[in-house]
């Protein structure tokens, strides 16, 4: 157990946490929640969210609180913005073992868990983002495994006392992410309750619940409601109602189907697994009924995503946990059984299918006419990759070798470490250049600096906030998620289309304008209505334009 401890945390450390602030924020999503939690430490304003200066209320505010914290703390870089999101994915792999251990088989089949939920790629993605989803799901499973140690409660103080941390869970849970914090633990406790044919259970200590969910949501949406008379409207109605029941209007729309594909590769490199696992599954025994809660846990909230309008592969990261809890007791279960002839084999399958992938990839990056990943400056990040994939092949082949099953499950999950830790630092510059403009930004900060007015397309805005450490930016062309907050009267003068940028330059022949866009997005298709700029860099990614006073008073 101490052995297994230490070697989970320093995975974790590894994997994790020092990496952090390696890679520059990812738009849009980075950029938008590391600024909004800025704006909330240069604002003062702790009530009403707010993006580039514009009330934005998609979202509650409990992770932005998060973000704003953690910049105060530890300053404005990347790593202080993901930070959240990284303890989120370490605690909630830390409840996950606390759930096992006491219901699921001791404390070394916790650990397996919490390692196979931990190096699950949808987690390690999320989890090293500045994004909400991970906050939500450590809350999310606070709740579930709350309810569970009430369910099995003995005396009725502490029913009531997991009843209050229930409460609690889902209190922050919907401050984080809306009714989902409530949604999520209800649709996967009733059908388990109903299966337990338990449903009295339901309602016995539902009063403590609702007071303590109460008395911790319900102070900030006063307090908002008092501010913004219209959160209400927009947050639950059109954020809420008509994104779940009108697939016209919901953001992301996909196929019933989507999440699928998602939760299956979302869990790779444990795919190869699931299969001895499932049969593993199938002789275990269920004395406590953590095997049916941990089912409906992972079922109904995905049956419920899927009947979603809107849809994004992070939406079903809570449905992470109980795929690591099923995937470890019938992994356990299997490889203890015997033989284990299926677990070896896609163990070995495994091992083979990395070998040929390193070899794929080294062979496109040698070979003439063949498409590249890397460029030619980019020589080591390659090798670091296959030299990641080579040592996950090898720790799969002794995985399928060793004798004894936590010898074997070890070797399982320390396999990938190295290729996840290295993640960060081998990503190709095709996908900086794309999707990360913090270098072409910094490049280019003595004309943001110098500029009066700063304008950029409304995916940037946040981005050139974030850089410029400013929250006035202009929107020009399109209004996209600002258009709610650009629909007030006091920020209308905020949004230019493009064809009224020039009468905007003419009218302020006094300042320094500077306009930051996306080259492919936008600028290939627009510029012949934008007038000449005085000077304009430009990556493959990003296009930035001058527009300085003279200029403006010569068109």
């Amino acid at each position: 157990m101490r052995k297994g401890s230490l070697l989970l945390i320093l995975g974790y450390l590894m994997v994790y946490i020092l990496p952090l602030g390696v890679r520059p924020l990812v738009i849009p999503d980075e950029t938008r929640y590391a600024q909004m939690g800025r704006e909330i430490l240069d604002s003062g304003d702790w009530i009403v969210p707010h993006l580039n200066g514009l009330r934005y209320f998609e979202k509650p505010i409990l992770g932005h609180w998060a973000h704003a914290i953690s910049l105060k703390v530890l300053g404005n870089h990347a790593f202080a913005a993901r930070l959240p999101s990284a303890l989120a994915a370490g605690v909630t792999a830390v409840l996950l073992l606390v759930l096992v251990s006491r219901f699921g088989g001791g404390p070394s089949l916790g650990l397996l868990c919490a390692g196979f939920f931990l190096t699950c790629i949808e987690v390690f993605i999320v989890g090293t983002l500045c994004v909400l989803d991970s906050l939500l799901a450590l809350f999310v499973t606070g709740a579930m495994v709350a309810f569970f140690f009430a369910y099995h409660a003995d005396t009725a103080a502490r029913k009531r006392a997991y009843a209050v941390l229930f409460g609690l869970c889902c209190g922050l849970a919907f401050l984080t992410k809306g009714l989902l914090g409530v949604v999520i633990p209800g649709v996967a406790i009733v059908p388990f309750l109903i299966w337990q044919r338990r449903t009295h259970q339901l309602f016995r200590h539902l009063w403590l619940v609702i007071v303590t969910f109460l008395a911790v949501a319900a102070p900030w949406l006063i307090l908002i409601q008092r501010r913004e008379p219209d959160f209400w409207h927009y947050f639950f109605w059109v954020e809420h109602v008509e994104r779940f029941l009108k697939p016209g209007t919901g953001q992301h729309q996909q196929p019933f189907w989507y999440f699928i594909p998602v939760l299956v590769g979302g869990c790779f490199p444990w795919t190869l697994l699931l299969v001895p696992a499932g049969l593993g599954l199938r002789k275990l025994d269920d004395p406590d009924g953590l095997l049916k809660y941990a089912i409906c846990w992972l079922v109904f909230p995905f049956l419920f995503f899927s009947a979603s309008g809107g849809k994004l592969a992070t939406y079903i990261l809570p449905c992470f946990v109980p795929l690591a809890l099923l995937l470890g007791k019938g992994l356990w279960t299997y490889c203890q059984s015997g033989t284990a002839v299926h677990f070896k084999g896609a163990l070995r399958n495994g091992a083979i299918l990395s070998f040929l992938l390193a070899i794929g990839i080294a062979a496109t990056q040698l070979l003439p006419q063949t498409p590249k990943i890397y460029g030619l400056s980019e020589t080591w990040k390659w090798q670091v990759m296959i030299a990641g994939g080579l040592l996950f092949a090898g720790g799969f082949y002794l995985a399928a070798r060793v004798k004894t099953v936590t010898h074997k499950l070890t070797f399982c999950l320390v396999s990938p470490l190295v290729l996840m830790c290295a993640a960060s630092f081998i990503l190709p510059d095709q996908l900086r250049i794309r999707k990360m403009p913090g270098e072409f930004l910094r490049k280019n900060m003595p004309y943001l600096q110098a500029a009066d007015i700063l304008f950029a397309d409304e995916v940037l805005s946040p981005t050139l906030g974030w850089f410029a450490h400013r929250q006035d930016i202009f929107i020009l062309g399109e209004k996209g998620e600002l258009d709610y907050g650009l629909g007030y009267s006091d920020a209308k003068h905020r949004f230019l289309k493009n064809e009224e940028f020039k009468d905007f330059l003419m009218s302020h022949a006094d300042k320094h304008v500077v306009f930051l866009t996306r080259t492919r997005d936008y600028y290939n298709e627009y510029e012949q209505l934008l007038p000449p700029p005085t000077h304009s860099e430009s990556s493959d990614g990003f296009t930035l334009l001058e527009y300085d006073p003279e200029l403006v008073l010569g068109l």
